[in-house]
């Protein structure tokens, strides 16, 4: 009997630590996340368009940012060191408004 109780005391006290490291880990890797926005659009000069207009925004601190084409599509896509929600809202609802643009992803 108390050996049974021992053993569910250990289970517990293992499924205890093993929670909390889990939601440290989930604290420490959300602080290192890189924050991306992918923009892909059917025209090459709006694509262009927009890349210097995201490089001109002094409030956006990029990290890198990768092109790529496609037969139909161009593609950025852009890693931020630091990106505020407001600043990331406002960029992501003035692309949605866009034409030419036609695809916008982002992760939060």
């Amino acid at each position: 009997m108390y050996f049974a109780a021992e053993l569910v005391v250990y289970y517990r006290a293992e499924e205890w630590c093993t929670l909390q490291r889990n939601i440290h880990e989930r604290r420490f890797a959300e602080r290192f996340k890189s924050k991306r926005l992918k923009i892909t659009a059917s025209n090459r000069n709006k694509l262009l368009q927009v890349l210097t207009e995201i490089l001109q925004n002094n409030n956006l601190k990029i990290s890198s940012f990768l092109t790529d084409k496609t037969d139909e599509d161009y593609t950025i896509l852009f890693s931020f060191e630091e990106i505020t929600k407001s600043d990331l809202a406002e960029l992501v609802n003035n692309l949605h408004g866009d034409p030419d643009i036609k695809e916008v992803i982002w992760n939060k």
